[in-house]
This record gives structure tokens, C-alpha cells and sequence, in this order.
């Protein structure tokens, strides 16, 4: 998953055109948030993040936001609609992709921006930190219940 959202002191400039164009356009007062690397687990034999307690059930729906501190280009289109995918040169699909790094090693600079799991049946947690809203992470939040709530660019 990946989320463009604009720089809180950057709200207002934002006026004559979308999020999604102004990111494309290399502004400067969009930030990208994408899903935390996963890691491996020898253990469990399967790819984990660690969401400190707050998430107590394994969900599809679980994931974790970082700011990225790099702009990465991205190609907001379905995976199985191939016909969506862009010739443009600097558009490329960038997936995140798990490591072997033990759970303590992970880099320092994935700070989490904003964490939703599953707690219950059918209870969640969403946990959220600058630079996000609480307005921003509930519709980032409930964008997840739906694949089809999400649009393809």
C-alpha cells in the first residue's frame, strides 16, 4: 500500500490541483507513506511485523505506514489489469519486498506513521503519529475494508 499525503504545513497550497499530480510532479510538499518491510520468522515460518501488543491477530488487513524519505515511483494499478501499466520511464512498480533481518534489526528510520490490525473478530486497532491526521488515517483505515473504495490511476 502506498498513501501520498500533503505536508501539514503544506495543507492549503493544495488548491488548484489533486495530491496524485502534485506528487507526479516531484512537489516537494507531499509526503509518501508505504507498508513496512516485513521481516522473516524462522519460528513461525512466515513474514511478521511487530506491532508492540497493539495487534493480537493475524489479518490481511494488518499493516504498518513509514514515511518514505525518498521519493520511489509507484504505479498505482491493479496487478492483474497489465493493460494499466504505464510505458513512461520514470513510472516503475515498487513492491515491498520482505527481509531476513531479525525483528531487532530493522532500520531506525521505519518509524511508523500509522498502524491498523486486527484485535478481534470483528474489532481493529489503528494507531497514528505525526505527520498524519487522525482524519487522514481513518480513510487510509477504511480504504482497507474494500479494495474497491481504493481508485486506480
Amino acid at each position: 500500500m502506498t498513501a501520498l499525503i500533503p505536508k501539514y504545513d503544506q495543507m492549503n497550497a493544495l488548491k488548484n490541483s489533486s495530491i496524485f499530480e502534485e506528487w507526479k510532479r516531484n512537489n516537494k510538499s507531499i509526503l509518501q507513506l508505504k507498508n513496512k518491510t516485513p521481516v522473516w520468522n524462522d519460528e513461525t515460518q512466515s513474514y511478521v511485523l511487530n506491532f508492540r501488543g497493539r495487534v493480537t491477530q493475524a489479518s490481511v488487513k494488518n499493516f504498518q505506514l513509514v514515511t518514505c524519505h525518498e521519493r520511489e515511483d509507484i504505479l498505482l494499478a491493479s496487478p492483474t489489469n497489465q493493460s494499466n501499466i504505464s510505458n513512461d520511464s520514470n513510472s516503475s512498480f515498487a513492491p515491498t519486498i520482505p527481509t531476513t533481518q531479525p525483528l531487532g534489526e530493522t532500520a531506525s528510520a521505519d518509524l511508523v506513521s500509522m498502524q491498523f490490525g486486527r484485535v478481534s473478530g470483528s474489532q481493529f486497532s489503528c494507531d497514528v503519529s505525526w505527520p498524519m491526521s487522525l482524519l487522514q488515517a481513518f480513510a487510509i483505515a477504511l480504504s482497507s475494508f474494500d479494495s474497491k473504495l481504493a481508485s486506480n490511476f
